[in-house]
């Protein structure tokens, strides 16, 4: 697998834990903007897009780039704030930053196995395949998790 499939699939598996994901980039700049130097889709996968800098005097500052939990009511202070663990807090709320972790059972054995099957009796094509998995976050059926892989059976035993 090329190196930009593979860390796009390596993101995509990141998004789909149960957990807060902070990914760190090197700063860079891409025509006169300040941007970070990584795959220019890594936005578009992930819900929050948060710069952190130093300004001139010193300070650690965030600057929002993108927040599309929660639309049409704002989560953060505005565009450009004082970077905190209290305005995260106030943000994300306590409960989020602070809970556990679920374990997500994986796709089991016989669940790929059935979904195979279901795949070749529907004469699916394969680009279809790959498309209906990047929906899980999915490259592939054995990086499902067992509760999509119990929808996607349900959907396609509807199909027959």
């Amino acid at each position: 697998m090329p190196m930009k499939s593979s860390m796009k699939a390596f993101i995509r598996k990141l998004v789909r834990l149960d957990m807060n994901i902070v990914l760190i980039a090197r700063q860079k700049e891409y025509d006169g903007v300040q941007s970070f130097d990584a795959d220019k889709s890594i936005p578009f996968i992930l819900s929050t897009n948060i710069q952190l800098f130093i300004n001139g005097t010193g300070e650690y500052m965030a600057r929002l780039k993108k927040d599309r939990c929660l639309p049409d009511k704002p989560r953060f202070p505005g565009k450009e704030f004082k970077a905190s663990y209290d305005v995260f807090e106030r943000a994300l709320g306590k409960e989020t930053l602070e809970r556990k972790a679920v374990v997500v059972e994986g796709v089991s054995p016989e669940q790929v196995v059935k979904i195979n099957e279901l795949i070749v009796e529907l004469s699916m094509p394969r680009d279809i395949v790959h498309q209906s998995l990047l929906r899980y976050n999915c490259d592939r059926i054995e990086d499902l998790n067992a509760s999509d892989a119990k929808s996607i059976i349900e959907l396609l035993e509807t199909k027959k």
